[in-house]
């Protein structure tokens, strides 16, 4: 049986496929992509350990077939080959042939009878804006914990979706990301909470293209997300996610208003000379703020390398306050804030701070910093 495909059309789907297939999987199938040729549409569909995809474009066949193949051994053929139709033939159950023009490859694999079966979600009754669900997964998921051993719950977000509006929040132990969206969410009478894993939600966020709306439907074990042609299965996380409504502080009266892009500049110029250490299992980039009304000097020290120090004209008119940060949190809050200003609400040196976007009124989004209080420092030290 043969079938012939758009080279371009194949990298760009087998490109999302082959990304959630397990590296080390636990069983040498979950290494492959299975392909499904049929008279219109090559389906592509990839499983991992906690999500599975499946991705169309269009072919030329006049039969059906399949076959699961290793998708890097395939990726690495197809993107070394000139941009026009490849033509594919299966042999047989346990074989696929790539032929163009003068070239010929053929590749082993497996039948389609060895792949596991993709969970199968109950009718899509949600609809979401695609733009918006990028922009959250963007600006929330950076906080997710990357530590196996931390708390299972922290490796991935939980999301709410209500009648009039989307929340998605994060947190790793150290800082929170709390973003939420005024949506109006047709159909839905009741909220829908759930948690996800960070990669579920990196795979959504890339497959996300010039759609408008990501479909979602969900049941107890899994979340289904459809986006054009292609669909997202992703298991869901056990455990309850922190009470971010008691960790959000309530009682930091002193604010400081500061330009998002000096303050990020500034920021990532410290850490060159900041001092590395490993606090609680995480590796920290300390720098030191002293604040007072107007300014905001920003120290970083190294026994090893040496110090630098900056100052930023700042809007503030509460106490002086001198306390510690992990510098790179900090930038990657404003590496993803698209406002002019952002705003760090304080209470002293020693209580977490509360970021803000300030000027964003379509999107509520607050960031919960813990700070490492220069007492807690220098015992450290």
């Amino acid at each position: 049986m043969e079938f012939s495909v758009k080279r371009s059309d194949l990298i760009e789907e087998l490109s999302l496929v082959s990304a959630i297939v397990d590296k080390r999987p636990l069983m040498p199938i979950l290494g492959y992509v299975l392909l499904e040729a049929g008279k219109n549409t090559l389906v592509l569909t990839g499983r991992g350990k906690d999500l599975s995809l499946r991705c169309c474009c269009p072919c030329k066949s006049p039969f059906v077939d399949s076959i699961a193949i290793p998708p890097k051994k395939l990726m690495d053929i197809v993107r070394l080959l000139p941009e026009s139709d490849i033509l594919f033939r299966i042999p047989n159950e346990s074989s696929l042939e790539i032929r163009h023009e003068k070239s010929f490859f053929r590749l082993s694999g497996l039948p389609k009878d060895q792949f596991p079966d993709i969970p199968a979600g109950d009718q899509y009754s949600i609809s979401l804006p695609a733009a918006v669900i990028k922009e959250m997964i963007v600006r929330t998921v950076f906080a997710a914990s990357q530590q196996e051993n931390e708390r299972f719950v922290l490796g991935g977000a939980q999301v709410e979706i209500r009648p009039d509006s989307i929340r998605m929040i994060t947190s790793d132990g150290h800082r929170l990301v709390y973003a939420e969206k005024k949506y109006e969410v047709e159909g839905l009478s009741e909220e829908i909470r759930f948690l996800i894993p960070q990669k579920s939600l990196n795979e959504l966020s890339r497959m996300i293209d010039k759609q408008d709306l990501v479909l979602f439907s969900r049941d107890e074990r899994h979340a289904y997300f459809k986006v054009g042609e292609r669909e997202l299965i992703s298991a869901l996380l056990g455990g309850a996610f922190p009470n971010y409504e008691l960790i959000i502080p309530r009682d930091n009266k002193a604010v400081m208003t500061v330009h998002s892009a000096l303050f990020n500049d500034c920021l990532r110029r410290s850490c060159v000379l900041a001092e590395e250490s490993n606090i609680e299992n995480q590796m920290m980039r300390k720098v030191k703020f002293r604040l007072r009304p107007g300014s905001l000097d920003i120290i970083a020290r190294s026994n090893s390398s040496g110090e630098s120090q900056e100052s930023l004209d700042v809007e503030y008119s509460g106490s002086f306050i001198e306390t510690e940060f992990n510098a790179p949190y900090i930038v990657d809050f404003l590496n993803v804030v698209k406002t002019d200003q952002v705003e760090m609400l304080l209470k002293d040196d020693e209580n977490p701070v509360l970021m803000k976007t300030k000027g964003e009124d379509d999107l509520i989004y607050q960031y919960v910093l813990a700070v490492i209080s220069v007492k807690e420092s220098q015992t450290r030290s």
